[in-house]
């Protein structure tokens, strides 16, 4: 299985079935699946306007409190043959002026899935392959 994080920005150039991990869509993207569990928001609201490491610290304990969902989610794609999934954010580069690298929740999710699920292969798409954090 392959799962490809992009922004919505770049979401048409994959010819895959699309999820959002964002906390809201664009207008115009009724269509696509919604995974709002997958959202930066935990128990203390939202997590705007945290460092860099900060947000990390805290969405990383969120994926963990969602790993049995995670891994339920991606095993029901599995059982159905789904080999390819993008999900998509808000977050590209350009929007984020203040930062040189990508600062973005969907790149920890692809940390978390290269360590637990060895068995799906992530790419890292529009910025994303450049991320703030290291692995």
């Amino acid at each position: 299985m392959k799962v490809i994080l992009t922004s919505f920005r770049e979401s048409p150039r994959w010819n895959h079935p699309k999820y959002s991990i964002a906390r809201w869509n664009p207008h115009d993207y009724k269509w696509m699946f919604r995974l709002d569990w997958l959202a930066p928001i935990d128990e203390k609201g939202t997590m705007r306007h945290l460092s860099p490491n900060e947000f990390r610290d805290r969405y990383n304990k969120l994926l963990e409190s969602k790993a049995i969902r995670l891994n339920q989610f991606l095993d029901n794609l599995l059982a159905v043959n789904m080999s390819e999934v993008v999900f998509c954010c808000w977050c590209y580069l350009q929007r984020q002026p203040q930062y040189d690298k990508l600062y973005c929740h969907r790149i920890l999710i692809g940390f978390w899935l290269e360590k637990n699920r060895p068995n799906v292969k992530v790419v890292y798409s529009d910025g994303a392959q450049n991320p703030i954090w290291e692995r």
